[in-house]
C-alpha cells in the first residue's frame, strides 16, 4: 500500500506542477510568500459530511457472534477514518467485548479508511484490507466487516467499498454467507446486531 500511495503522489505532484506551470506560475526550489495575502496563525479543519460534530465515536464491537455499539471518546472532530482507528483500541478485558481489526500475529490494522471524505462529491468511501485479512475464519471475515461498516456508516451513510492493498475492489462476505462485489452498506451488516 505504501507503494501505491507514493505512486499516487508523484502522479499528483507532477500533474499540478504541469498545472501549474501551463497556467504561467513560476515553479521554483523555495517557497515564496503571495503579496497581500496573509497566513492564518492557526487553522482549524472545516467539517465534512463524514466528520461527527462532538469527541464521542461510537464503535461497533463484536460480542460472541453479534456486534454492539460502544461510545468512545476521541479527538475532535470524529471522522470515519479516525473511528475505524479507534476500533484498534482493545476494549476492557472484563467487557466480554473484542474488536478485529488488528492483525493477531502484527498489531497492524487489518483495514484502513482510503477516503474519509464521502461527503463532498464522493459517492462511496473506500478501505483497504490487509493481505492477512484472507488469513482470518470466515466467521471472523463478516464480523470485521460489520465492525468497520457499523462503526463507519455511524458518520456516514455513504456507501463503502472494499479494496485491495493495490487499489482494486474486492468481494467481501456478507452475514448469509454470499459474497458482494462492489459497495456495501449499513443495511448489508444490520443482521449482526
Amino acid at each position: 500500500m505504501t507503494r501505491l500511495r507514493r505512486t499516487t503522489s508523484a502522479v499528483l505532484v507532477a500533474a499540478a506542477a504541469s498545472l501549474l506551470a501551463s497556467c504561467g506560475v513560476p515553479l521554483g526550489d523555495e517557497p515564496e510568500p503571495v503579496a497581500g495575502v496573509t497566513r492564518p496563525t492557526s487553522a482549524s479543519p472545516s467539517p465534512s459530511a463524514s466528520t461527527a460534530p462532538s469527541g464521542q465515536a461510537t464503535l461497533w464491537l463484536v460480542d460472541g457472534p453479534r456486534l454492539v455499539p460502544r461510545d468512545a471518546a476521541a479527538s475532535t472532530p470524529v471522522t470515519t477514518a479516525s473511528s475505524v482507528a479507534l476500533l484498534g483500541v482493545a476494549p476492557p478485558a472484563d467487557s466480554g467485548l473484542r474488536t478485529l481489526i488488528a492483525d493477531p500475529v502484527t498489531g497492524q490494522p487489518l483495514a484502513v479508511v482510503m477516503t474519509d471524505d464521502a461527503g463532498n462529491g464522493r459517492t462511496e468511501q473506500r478501505v483497504a484490507l490487509a493481505p492477512t485479512f484472507v488469513e482470518l475464519a470466515a466467521e471472523d471475515q463478516v464480523l470485521l466487516i460489520g465492525q468497520v461498516v457499523l462503526t463507519m456508516t455511524e458518520i456516514d451513510r455513504a456507501p463503502i467499498l472494499f479494496v485491495g492493498p493495490d487499489g482494486e475492489p474486492l468481494s467481501v462476505p456478507l452475514p448469509d454467507g454470499r459474497l458482494r462485489d462492489g459497495s456495501v452498506t449499513r443495511g448489508d451488516y444490520l443482521s449482526l446486531t
